[in-house]
């Protein structure tokens, strides 16, 4: 069985403490598209872990992570990762493997995006390296691997002549036979841990094994379905899912959203609930909402039920997990976009990005609880504006909630 994990909106919904809270009832837990941009942050016993690329599920002794073949793999970053929760007492042997399909970030990736402003990437190379393997010309870390495990001459001029054709893309000068030795350097030192994970996985399957797919950002950062061009350069729906790991589609497949109980964006982009006001800092202040890889401060806004359907519907939810409710106990009165409005006429969401810079939201009021709802573990103790205010969510938007976290902690959470 197979369950998956999609953020609803913009990225940054929570899923790294979902990844945490599920991994529990799963044997596996596999990433399937990103690289370090992702900040996935997780407490546990009064500790705070950030995870960039390494699924959290590393946390839970047993567990199998792996990484899978959508990603993107920034070999000196993932060392550095890996080190920090060793020295926290974490163990990676023979239940961690990176897959050799995932693509190799190579600093001249990090160069190629260096000036990058407009999107507001994190500017580590990812969406060079993206653009690398859709040209056909990356390395993987399985290239790279068999380099140093399995030399010949003619082995070496085919790798080499893969680095030429990525330098002559991005339009950069460099030494293809340094930048070879350097990257095998750096994947020497995680060439125990590269695998073919397709097989791994599909293996797992036969096993009977439980698996726990997560990704990096959100449905609507998607390169073919998010808010483009403002968008990421992978797959972060459902399909970057399937296509990032190589498991197949079955019957049974547990597909949850993960979504705020506001929303929030970093970076350039519409976003329609945006509050540049006193509602927008206190929802900042109180989820704490800066980056966990850049620390840049996020943008933050009333719920958004379109996007948020559009997001059920591209990816067929079966449930969702509504995170920081407890971030809005203070407030009167929480207004929920029900519709937009678009040329003078209501609209769900639009098509085309120049549309849904045009959308202006039409707001439903609901009345605040102004009650600490913060570290809650039971429906029947939520207070009752909060109960409708979760209710109301989850009637427009067609969707169950089925959980409800109400806390950063391991155990501030509603099982519904």
């Amino acid at each position: 069985m197979k369950t998956i994990l999609i953020g609803a909106q913009f990225g940054d919904e929570g899923k790294g403490k979902m990844a945490d809270v599920l991994a529990k009832h799963n044997d596996v837990v596999a990433r399937y598209q990103g690289g370090a941009n992702a900040g996935h942050t997780v407490y546990r016993d009064g500790q705070q872990y950030i995870f960039h690329m390494i699924p959290s599920g590393i946390l839970h002794p047993g567990k199998i992570c792996v990484i899978g073949n959508g990603c993107v793999v920034d070999v000196e970053g993932l060392r550095s990762e890996m080190a920090g929760l060793e020295e926290r007492g974490v163990s990676f042997g023979g239940r961690f493997y990176v897959s050799d399909r995932a693509t190799l970030i190579l600093p001249y990736h990090k160069s190629a995006e260096k000036y990058e402003t407009r999107v507001g990437t994190t500017r580590r190379g990812i969406g060079p390296a993206y653009t690398s393997r859709r040209n056909r010309s990356a390395l993987t870390l399985g290239d790279v691997n068999e380099f140093l495990r399995n030399y010949s001459e003619g082995y070496e001029r085919y790798v080499i002549g893969m680095i030429e054709s990525d330098l002559r893309l991005h339009g950069i000068e460099g030494e293809p036979p340094g930048i070879l030795d350097s990257a095998a350097c750096q994947v020497e030192g995680i060439g125990d841990f590269v695998a073919d994970t397709q097989h791994l996985l599909h293996s797992l399957v036969s096993d009977g094994r439980s698996i726990l797919l997560e990704g990096a950002q959100g449905t609507f950062l998607d390169i073919d379905h998010g808010t483009y061009p403002f968008v990421t350069s992978s797959g972060t729906t459902v399909g970057g899912a399937y296509s990032g790991t190589g498991l197949p589609p079955a019957i049974g497949d547990m597909i949850i959203g993960v979504a705020k109980a506001y929303i929030t964006r970093v970076g350039n982009g519409h976003l329609p609930t945006e509050q540049k006001n006193s509602y927008g800092e206190a929802m900042r202040k109180g989820g704490n909402e800066f980056g966990s890889t850049t620390g840049r401060p996020r943008r933050c806004g009333w719920f958004d039920v379109p996007l948020a359907r559009k997001a059920s519907e591209i990816n067929g939810f079966g449930s969702v997990a509504l995170t920081k409710l407890d971030v809005l106990d203070a407030l009167p009165e929480v207004p929920v976009c029900t519709s937009y409005e678009i040329d003078g006429r209501e609209s769900d969401f639009p098509s085309t990005g120049r549309r849904f810079e045009m959308a202006h939201p039409v707001y439903t009021t609901l009345p605040g609880w102004q009650s600490e709802t913060s570290g809650m573990k039971e429906w029947k103790d939520l207070p009752d504006n909060a109960k409708r205010y979760v209710e109301f969510l989850e009637n427009m938007m067609g969707v169950r909630i089925s959980y409800v976290s109400t806390g950063p902690g391991e155990d501030d959470i509603i099982f519904r």
